[in-house]
């Protein structure tokens, strides 16, 4: 796993992903702490997609690129469960 990390406003630096690897149920974080879950892929090219995303507010579709890094709680996850068996 390579060490990359995005600069949230409110938060900090935070682990991240290319969002060409998210996986349905995936919680995506974002400025100021807010969260959405990924709920869907509507579709996909060859550099960008768009992903369908649940919050408190409703559901959203979301246009990205597939090597933009997105912020994802399982990352952090994973790098504390590293650490942890270190």
């Amino acid at each position: 796993m390579t060490s990359q990390f995005v600069q949230l406003i409110s938060v900090g630096h935070y682990p991240a992903k290319p969002a060409g690897e998210l996986q349905i149920g995936d919680t995506v974080v974002w400025n100021y702490g807010a969260t959405s879950t990924v709920t869907g892929f509507i579709k996909e090219t060859k550099k960008q997609m768009v992903v369908e995303l649940t919050d408190r507010y409703g559901v959203h579709q979301r246009r990205m690129n597939k090597s933009r890094l997105i912020a994802c709680e399982q990352v952090l996850q994973a790098r504390m469960a590293a650490r942890a068996a270190a």
